[in-house]
């Protein structure tokens, strides 16, 4: 039977492998940025150094933050999918017997 009778699971996952591959790009670009912005703090003498090491930090824990809900947000869709699929064999045994 599809589950096309009950959800759209197949759009789901399509879903989770849209966001897996934004919060990849999003790793990319980021990792990019970071490893520029150690480079430039390693060999940053003088004026304004401790200001952008603080905005670092800053940015840093807010990048953390992102990274993290991002995790979160693919884990959720996915758990639905799995509670879904659980939830269409409960049906299709009751009504498919």
């Amino acid at each position: 039977m599809s589950d096309e009778h009950f959800s759209r699971i197949s759009s789901m996952e399509n879903t989770s492998m849209d966001l897996s591959d934004a919060h990849g790009r999003f790793e990319n670009i980021m990792e990019a940025l970071m490893t520029t912005a150690n480079s430039t703090f390693g060999s940053w003498e003088g004026a304004g150094r401790e200001s952008a090491m603080s905005n670092n930090e800053e940015f840093s824990a807010k990048y953390e933050e992102v990274q993290g809900a991002f995790q979160n947000l693919v884990g959720s869709n996915d758990e639905v999918i799995e509670k879904m699929r659980g939830m269409h064999g409960k049906l299709e045994s009751i009504f498919l017997r």
